[in-house]
């Protein structure tokens, strides 16, 4: 990406809310001297935009709605991590992000979910949908057996407490799949 024209383009996504632009591999991995090609108040804006992940603010109003935009939302929280953590993101009906807890954290191989917890939260923010969201520090994107499990079992509560189960993301190594 170089030149006023790719800046040009590059505002005009943004400035048009355009997020999946901004959450893709091609703006995230923007290297410093791809960068320093812009004016240097152009640079700074978009070194913030690419890291904006890494920066906990109120994500209040952000629509996770495909796997992708939901990878790129969350993935700073397992960066260089080496033990598996499990995570719960609670939406509105419209999709739109209320809160991100944790529901536990292991060891290299596993964690222990707190499924009360996860109900707790659901019912006392009024959460219509939920995505669940781990990692694997192996690397391997495979699910496993507890996994599927898992999947299975949060997605059933669901149905009982009226939160839907969208979506369980596994994420590796900067990349992720989806297992639902």
């Amino acid at each position: 990406m170089t030149g006023p024209e790719t800046l040009l383009r590059l505002s005009k996504k943004i400035i048009g809310k355009e997020y999946s632009f901004i959450a893709s591999p091609e703006f995230m991995s923007m290297q410093e001297s791809e960068i320093k090609k812009y004016a240097k108040k152009d640079a700074l804006k978009i070194i913030a935009l690419r890291d904006f992940h890494k920066i906990p603010f109120n994500r209040g109003g952000v629509q996770l709605i495909t796997p992708e935009i939901v990878f790129y939302f969350i993935n700073g929280e397992f960066r260089d991590m080496q033990t598996e953590k499990t995570l719960v993101i609670f939406l509105k009906r419209n999709m739109k992000y209320i809160k991100t807890i944790i529901l536990g954290v292991g060891h290299e191989t596993g964690t222990i979910v707190d499924i009360k917890l996860l109900v707790q939260e659901a019912a006392k923010l009024r959460a219509s949908n939920m995505i669940l969201a781990h990692n694997h520090p192996s690397g391997n994107l495979k699910p496993s057996e507890a996994d599927n499990t898992l999947t299975k079992n949060i997605k059933e509560i669901g149905k009982i407490i009226g939160t839907t189960l969208l979506d369980h993301l596994i994420i590796c190594d900067n990349k992720y799949i989806s297992i639902i």
